[in-house]
């Protein structure tokens, strides 16, 4: 069923994207930061990639799922390499959140019952009937996007039926949407993208011909020209959670590029990065790329207690005002940041 390959270009994707979500939510913890005005972009594309990543380690580390047994080895694998960490995550998050409202108060009542849709993944499922933690709404959506691929691998991983399984199953969690209200919003903005890395994988993009090498190149030109077309109507596209607000077709279409373009262009650069990169330097890439996980799931609670312990220490009270402290701290150790956004403007 599966076969061992890593490729260091993953490895250099997943740390560029954890880097970009963290950029993304610091001015939420200090908001006099400039970068705050980039953050849906950030997000987004942090976000993209990740996805993106996931489809293609799935595609290469997974040739089929030919019976029962290939399907609960497929299940088990995945089981362990996410849950004890989100476990202990889920915990955290409703204890300093919910009980002693570290600088986040969330209301997560009834807890019983939340906690258990949580530790079950099933938020992404359920929502938006039920409100998914920020942050873990996300390991949600990757148990869908986990469950989809199942199905896609029983159904057979040629091109052409990767992608009628997979437009079928869009159809499917679109009519759950319509006619039962579940489905997290957020699993139909990175689908494609999930898939394009599936695709990506399979195809073989990892080890390019010219040709694909100038369809990577071209992504890259994509996303920095549709991200520029997309500033002027991000308000009519994100919503405050930074969902799809529905008020612009156009806008939603320019993000879709912008998801997909950023994705495929960040494996045209990894790849370029890991064919020049030293012994040592792919050493320090693969150790951040393993953490990577683990520093989605904690990067809130590590934010949120060094915001919070700033402020104490500053004595800073009141509204906005009261992360005025820590954003002092954290734009005297972001200098270059601010720079490079002082010198990029739209």
């Amino acid at each position: 069923m599966a076969r061992k390959q890593r490729l260091m270009e993953l490895d250099i994707l997943r740390v560029w994207a954890i880097l970009l979500i963290v950029l993304a939510h610091v001015p939420g913890y200090a908001p006099d930061l400039e970068i705050g005005r980039f953050a849906i972009y950030l997000v987004t594309a942090g976000l993209s990639i990740f996805m993106f990543v996931s489809g293609y380690a799935l595609r290469l580390s997974n040739d089929r799922l030919a019976g029962l047994g290939d399907v609960v080895a497929f299940v088990r694998k995945r089981l362990l390499r996410i849950y004890p960490l989100y476990a202990l995550a889920l915990l955290l998050f409703v204890v300093l959140f919910q009980y002693v409202g570290i600088y986040h108060r969330i209301d997560f009542a009834p807890v019983p019952w939340n906690a258990l849709i949580h530790l079950f993944g099933l938020q992404g499922l359920l929502a938006p009937r039920i409100e998914p933690l920020f942050t873990l709404w996300f390991i949600g959506v990757l148990m869908l996007y986990y469950a989809a691929y199942g199905v896609i691998a029983a159904c057979g991983l040629t091109t052409s039926r990767i992608v009628a399984t997979s437009l079928l199953l869009l159809c499917l969690f679109a009519g759950l949407r319509y006619f039962a209200g579940v489905i997290d919003n957020r699993f139909f903005l990175y689908y494609p993208v999930f898939i394009a890395g599936i695709l990506a994988g399979q195809v073989g993009l990892a080890r390019p011909s010219g040709a694909m090498w100038a369809l990577m190149a071209a992504a890259a030109v994509a996303a920095v020209c549709s991200g520029a077309a997309l500033w002027p109507v991000r308000d009519l596209v994100y919503d405050d959670k930074g969902l799809l607000a529905g008020r612009s077709l156009e806008g939603e279409a320019l993000r879709l590029v912008f998801s997909l373009s950023t994705a495929v262009g960040a494996l045209w650069l990894s790849r370029a990065w890991a064919r020049r990169m030293s012994p040592t330097c792919g050493k320090a890439v693969l150790a951040l790329s393993v953490a990577s996980y683990a520093a989605y799931l904690y990067h809130r609670i590590i934010l949120a207690m060094l915001a919070s312990f700033m402020n104490r220490v500053l004595d800073v009270r009141g509204g906005a005002s009261r992360q005025r402290g820590y954003s002092w701290w954290v734009s005297r150790s972001s200098s270059l940041s601010r720079i490079f956004c002082s010198t990029v403007r739209f």
